[in-house]
């Protein structure tokens, strides 16, 4: 009996002080078991997730109502603590359903994510080989203008060697 009693204050003692993000998750009046959380799970509005678990306030009365003193008492006992336990298993089960959606979206932003750094990373090579283009563009005309000058200065000189080859010629 006093193990039962044990027990019973423990898990009231976890349902009161559960909380997430400053909610009581197990309040009666609550959002998370009354009328619901609506949690944004995406870049884009309406993309969202509704958490919302059955009142396990009523299963934890049951269970604590449990007692074992007399052999008529342990019957209904294990009548309640049958509907106890399967309110809790309800409740898991709702639990574990909204992980599965929370990790379903999870997995949808990771790949959201991969695909917007990929595209980003298309947009930078891009840029990358149309400045090394241009960058090669402009060495060019930078080399081939070096060539026009050197050229330039070239010929008079080529016009002043034939002029003297041709004065100094018998």
């Amino acid at each position: 009996e006093s193990e039962r009693a044990a027990l019973a204050e423990d898990a009231a003692r976890i349902v009161d002080s559960a909380r997430f993000n400053g909610i009581d998750l197990f309040a009666e009046d609550g959002d998370f078991m009354g009328s619901g959380l609506e949690i944004q799970v995406g870049t884009s509005r309406g993309e969202t997730v509704e958490l919302k678990v059955s009142d396990i306030t009523r299963a934890l009365e049951v269970l604590q109502s449990i007692r074992f003193s007399s052999a008529q008492q342990s019957s209904r006992s294990l009548a309640s603590l049958d509907i106890g336990l399967d309110m809790i298993s309800k409740s898991r089960g709702e639990v574990g359903a909204l992980q599965n959606r929370l990790e379903s979206a999870g997995r949808v932003i990771s790949s959201r994510r991969e695909a917007m750094t990929e595209a980003l990373s298309r947009v930078e090579d891009v840029d990358v080989a149309t400045e090394t283009a241009e960058l090669a563009r402009l060495q060019i005309l930078q080399e081939s203008g070096a060539l026009i000058l050197a050229q330039a200065n070239l010929a008079p000189t080529v016009a002043l060697d034939l002029i003297r080859g041709a004065m100094f010629r018998p």
